[in-house]
């Protein structure tokens, strides 16, 4: 049985920041999954730029703050697949995880979560915030990571914050991406 394996952006962009190199991934059993077709999306402006990562979709770095916006989506076998179950995956594969928010949120006419959660992933202490959703039969993830600050106080200020570098550009992406 083919086993897809969804990476996601952590890797990579902190790995290029050379901040670390884990690696997030959930692993779908499954077999003949593909990529979505037929979605539309605005990139994210300056300073993203646009990156290759095999694993996604799509992806964008800023260096200017070391954040990443990226999505990927998986098509096929995913129905039996839940938002609780896609969290949980993100959630455990981080060091010291700690919820900051999660809900469930009507987008692109179906229901979604939104999770935004801290972390360490090799020791770097990371923000991440992602909307998850499953539209037909096809899984989307798109995310946002950003290193958080050595300061425990500040950590939690920025986090909890709209003012994270990249919250500006990941929330237009959000309302500029359109599935069919």
């Amino acid at each position: 049985m083919k086993t897809a394996s969804l990476i996601f952006s952590l890797n990579f962009f902190l790995g290029l920041s050379g901040l670390t190199s884990g690696c997030v991934s959930i692993h779908l059993g499954g077999q003949n999954l593909h990529r979505a077709t037929g979605f539309s999306f605005t990139p994210p402006s300056e300073p993203f730029k646009a990156v290759h990562v095999e694993d996604l979709d799509q992806a964008w770095y800023s260096p200017e703050d070391k954040t990443s916006i990226s999505f990927l989506t998986e098509c096929g076998d995913v129905r039996r697949l839940n938002l609780d179950q896609l969290e949980q995956g993100l959630l455990r594969s981080l060091e010291q995880p700690r919820v900051l928010a999660s809900s469930n949120v009507p987008y692109q006419g179906v229901t979604a979560r939104h999770s935004q959660f801290t972390g360490q992933l090799d020791g770097q202490d990371t923000y991440y915030q992602a909307r998850i959703f499953i539209k037909g039969d096809c899984l989307y993830l798109i995310s946002h990571v950003a290193p958080l600050p050595a300061t425990p106080k500040k950590q939690e200020r920025q986090a909890a914050s709209t003012h994270l570098p990249g919250h500006t550009q990941y929330e237009k992406f959000l309302e500029d991406f359109v599935v069919p």
